[in-house]
């Protein structure tokens, strides 16, 4: 990957193949946001109709995992379903921080189906 002038984040979303390759494979993906500002990379991650108590935030290493699950929406008792596109069963994304991540201050807040983890840089980087 190349190197960007003043950009102290090297980092990148593990792509599926890497991901079918290293760890158990998930029923669907969530979208992410990932960006930089000046002291910290942001991660958002699109979780609509995933209860916070669904979801976990881990790290391994320098391997951040975002995983969870979205229940089935349709109701018992359904008859006849005629068309499911939302996706739903377990999820997983992982992502490589930089070394210059201050692993010991990172922050993650749920709000309205949206999961914003900030990642601070370390400052003796």
């Amino acid at each position: 990957m190349p190197r960007y002038p003043n950009v102290f984040f090297h980092m990148y979303a593990l792509s599926p193949r890497r991901q079918m390759e290293a760890f158990t494979p998930t029923d669907w993906e969530p979208p992410l946001d990932i960006y930089q500002t000046a002291d910290k990379l942001v991660i958002i991650a699109e979780l609509p109709g995933v209860k916070k108590d669904h979801v976990s935030v881990t790290i391994e290493g320098t391997i951040l995992t975002i995983e969870g699950e979205r229940r089935k929406c349709a109701p018992t008792g359904t008859v006849h379903v005629h068309q499911m596109e939302i996706p739903h069963g377990r999820f997983a994304r992982r992502i490589q921080l930089p070394e210059a991540a201050d692993l010991e201050s990172i922050e993650a807040k749920f709000r309205e189906g949206y999961l914003k983890i900030e990642v601070p840089r370390s400052t003796s980087a």
